[in-house]
């Protein structure tokens, strides 16, 4: 998001046009705050970075296999890069990472359901 001419919800709208036909499930993950971001200031990065998660989670909300996911803020467990998480970080990270995870897996079963379901109840024709 360092690019000032690509603008998030253009950035956003480019995710959705490569996952937007793939895939069964995908989990497409919000932009993790940084507390030091190069060649921008926190404000326009955290600014930037709002835009393109609330473009992100609209534009997944069009597709039923598309999943936004939030890890929400992290940047109180960053060491002092700015970028890097710290212990308890890297841990509320993984927990995140898990729990979409298996939101992404309850997606499918779902989903195996509805097809098994569909498949099990359609009419068959008869034949007199």
């Amino acid at each position: 998001m360092g690019n000032p001419e690509q603008t998030p919800e253009l950035l956003a709208d480019e995710y959705i046009s490569y996952y937007g036909n793939v895939g069964r499930v995908v989990v497409l993950c919000s932009v993790v705050y940084r507390v030091g971001p190069k060649n921008v200031s926190p404000e326009t990065f955290a600014e930037r970075a709002d835009r393109f998660n609330a473009h992100l989670k609209e534009r997944c909300s069009e597709y039923s296999h598309l999943l936004f996911w939030n890890h929400g803020r992290l940047g109180p467990y960053t060491v002092r890069d700015g970028t890097h998480l710290t212990d308890d970080g890297n841990w509320k990270f993984y927990l995140s990472i898990r729990r979409a995870t298996l939101t992404a897996l309850s997606v499918l079963q779902m989903q195996e359901e509805t097809n098994l379901g569909l498949a099990l109840y359609q009419p068959k024709k008869t034949l007199f």
